[in-house]
């Protein structure tokens, strides 16, 4: 989701310029970008998830809507005593 919005940023930018002669250099620099999420950005991201994972209480799905995340959390702290 993160790298959608910062691509629907990044074009929004682009089309502004409306410049024919911009088209390319900014094609270019989104091609850059991509490819360093791709190889650089998405390996640190599942590290990361690795890590604080294993030492989470509980894990919940971003993508997921509210309500079910909501209901999930109000489980997991009654099952925890704390509400």
């Amino acid at each position: 989701m993160a790298l959608a919005r910062n691509i629907n940023e990044f074009t929004k930018i682009f089309i502004k310029e409306n410049n024919a002669n911009a088209d390319r250099k900014n094609l270019m620099w989104l091609n850059n970008y991509l490819e360093y999420y791709l190889n650089d950005v998405r390996e640190m991201l599942e590290l990361q998830k690795d890590k604080v994972s294993s030492n989470a209480d509980i894990i919940l799905n971003g993508l997921e809507n509210i309500d079910s995340i909501v209901n999930i959390v109000i489980e997991y702290l009654k099952t925890r005593s704390l509400i």
